[in-house]
């Protein structure tokens, strides 16, 4: 999407609610720390109104296509992006604007997301292959764990709790057994912040809402946890469901899936 600053969650959520552009380039934004444990970046994940410094970092698009628009006086139905109807009520609509309509070559990630396979040692593979073991996404830099079905280690299935202390169970046990085994090559594998979550949600798919082309075995109507804290209450976290993109918060002792970036 065209550049344009975006602060926190909240700033995120309203223009999706209002389908308007609202990101691409960079933005400025006040991330909690990036990990709750176990390998990666460090940071305890707790905040309780800790201040952090605030970061640069570039947005990927949202994935909605230019079929998908609204019109004025049409609220049961989307109509084309390009109809005089959709641009009278907003020239500026999600799906008029951004890397979803300047680059929408969906060979490399659905519309304007830009995503590599990688073998199991981190080495690009080409789209067409079938068997990789994570996602490099060349808009943000991150890596993105894929899950497996094959009842190991990243098995799909697998839940956690996200306390941050290492106990049986924990999304930070997961953490220190994956930069373990060094998946990928790497050894600073982490829980991804919200934000980070939000970058890879495909907000006109739903069960699962992810291209799943590149991220297969992902669990429809499921929510994937955050090392995002909740200000003020540090025994809840901020997590994402990956059935419509939507974030909320639970309490850390709550099981959810997990899918590590670094």
């Amino acid at each position: 999407m065209t550049p344009t600053l975006r602060v926190g969650l909240a700033a995120l959520s309203s223009c999706l609610a209002l389908l308007v552009a609202c990101g691409g380039g960079s933005s400025t934004s006040v991330p909690p720390p990036p990990n709750t444990g176990g390998g990666g970046t460090g940071g305890t994940g707790t905040g309780g109104g800790t201040t952090f410094p605030a970061t640069v970092s570039k947005l990927t698009d949202t994935g909605v296509p230019a079929s998908r628009c609204f019109a004025a006086g049409n609220t049961t139905s989307f109509v084309s992006c390009t109809s005089p109807e959709a641009l009278a009520l907003n020239a500026q609509q999600d799906g008029m604007v951004g890397r979803d309509v300047a680059y929408p070559d969906s060979s490399d990630g659905f519309l304007g997301f830009n995503y590599t396979k990688l073998d199991a040692n981190g080495a690009a593979l080409p789209a067409f292959a079938t068997t990789w073991s994570c996602v490099k996404d060349n808009i943000t830099g991150l890596t993105w764990e894929v899950k497996t079905t094959d009842g190991g280690l990243r098995d799909w299935t697998k839940t956690y709790t996200n306390y941050g202390d290492n106990r049986l169970g924990d999304a930070s046990t997961f953490v220190t057994a994956v930069n373990a085994v060094g998946l990928c090559g790497a050894l600073d594998w982490r829980l991804p912040t919200a934000e980070e979550l939000q970058s890879i949600v495909d907000y006109a798919g739903v069960n699962p809402a992810i291209d799943t082309t590149f991220f297969p075995n992902t669990p429809a109507s499921n929510y994937f946890w955050s090392s995002s804290p909740v200000v003020g209450g540090p025994s809840y976290a901020w997590l994402v469901d990956f059935n419509g993109g939507y974030v909320g918060n639970v309490i850390r002792g709550g099981t959810v899936a997990v899918r590590l970036v670094r």
